[in-house]
Parts: C-alpha cells; structure tokens; sequence
C-alpha cells in the first residue's frame, strides 16, 4: 500500500478527519522503504548445520562480507522459532554489525533488524534491552528523516507506546525518564501533523483516541474540545 493511502488511513481509524489525511498527503511523505526481515524464507528453513556451512564459506570472502547478512539473519529468524533467543540474539547482532560496515553506521535498514531484536528481547523479558533498542530505534528514525516525513508516525508512536507501557518493568530508567521521552514524541509527532496542515484539534485527537483507548477505555469519544481551532 503507498505511504499515502496507507498514512490516510491511520488517521481516519484513529479519528482525523478526512480533510486532516488529505492535508497531510499535502506533505511529502518519502517511502521509508525497509527491509521485511521477519518473513520465512519463500523455500523453507534450511538444517541448522546447513546455515553454519554456509556462514563459514562466506566468511572466506570477508568477515565482514555483505553476503553475510541474509543468511545470518535468516538463521537468527530460525532460532528465534525454535525459542532459542539467546542464539537468535546472537546471529541478529552479527548481522546488525556487518550491515554497519558495508552501509554505514546509521543506515535505516538497521531499524527492520532491531524489531528483530527486540521480539526475542521481549520473550527473554531483558526489558532494559528493550528499551535500549527502542531508543536506538528513536534516534536512527530521526537520524535519518530529520525533516518530519510522515511516514515516520507510526514508528514513533510505536516507541511512545513503549515508554508508557514499561512503567512497571526494570528498564533501567526512572519513571520520569519515561514520561520525559514519551511527552517528547508526543509533541514531535503533533508538530509534523500540524506542519502538514492538520490543526492541533485533529493532531490531539490522532493520539488520544488511539491512546486513550488502550489505557482509559472509559474514554470512548475525542475530547475534541479540549482545544479550539
């Protein structure tokens, strides 16, 4: 689906007004166009020794070898199946690393390895791991599209969802910390709906319908008149 269409209808599900996603496709809102690494491959999983084979031949090419990373990830993917995330972990980083040197330290197509990473993080509730990488996946979005592209909304909501969710989990963080982060998006993601023509009404109401219903599900309308136009 185009980022547009796509950016449309977030906002009509999460209470924008259509004229608010047609003002927004008033921006350009640049594909992020990242790698889908969570698939199974098209052929099915390979024996376990066979992804080994293979890594030590590649390697005869350069340690570093950017032939390396499909393969590694696709035997990370098969150890984060089998619950081996440990493993799995192991293998996402090493592909993590040797996309770094071929691309580049802050390349985006870093951001589709870190969900990765994050998911078998998650199972091994290493929560102040989880945290780590939401960050690093924070920083590298607004690394990379530092002008605002709208298509950057719903990764960064995604991290805010975060922030208020591991109140309660070892994280390495204060409360505060979290709270500071998550007002942070907050406004961030605001700033690019109203520069893109929505009005602040339409940018409150596309966070606090879709939030609130998560957390306060007492709150069933848009508290529309919370600001005036």
């Amino acid at each position: 689906m185009p980022v547009s269409n796509a950016l449309s209808l977030l906002l009509v599900l999460l209470c924008v007004s259509a004229d608010a996603a047609g003002a927004l496709q008033k921006c350009t809102a640049v594909s992020l166009d990242l790698p889908d690494y969570s698939a199974d491959p098209i052929a099915g999983f390979k024996p376990a020794a066979a992804y080994l084979a293979e890594i030590d031949e590649l390697k005869k090419q350069g340690i570093y070898s950017p032939a390396l990373v499909p393969v590694l990830l696709e035997f990370g993917l098969l150890q984060q199946q089998n619950n081996a995330h440990d493993a799995a972990i192991n293998y996402f980083t090493a592909a993590m690393l040797t996309m770094k040197v071929n691309n580049g330290l802050y390349h985006a197509a870093q951001l589709s390895i870190i969900d990765l990473l994050i998911t078998s993080h998650i199972a091994l509730e290493n929560w102040q791991a989880v945290t780590d990488y939401y960050d690093k996946k924070y920083w590298l979005i607004n690394r990379n599209y530092p002008d605002g592209n709208p298509a950057i909304l719903p990764i960064i909501k995604e991290v805010r969802q975060w922030h208020r969710d591991a109140y309660n989990k070892q994280t390495g963080r204060s409360l505060q910390q979290h709270f500071t982060v998550s007002e942070k998006i907050y406004h961030q993601a605001m700033a690019v709906i109203e520069r893109c023509g929505g009005t602040r009404r339409e940018a409150y109401c596309f966070w606090h319908r879709a939030c609130c219903a998560d957390a306060r599900p007492e709150y069933g309308v848009c508290p529309l008149d919370k600001f005036s136009e």
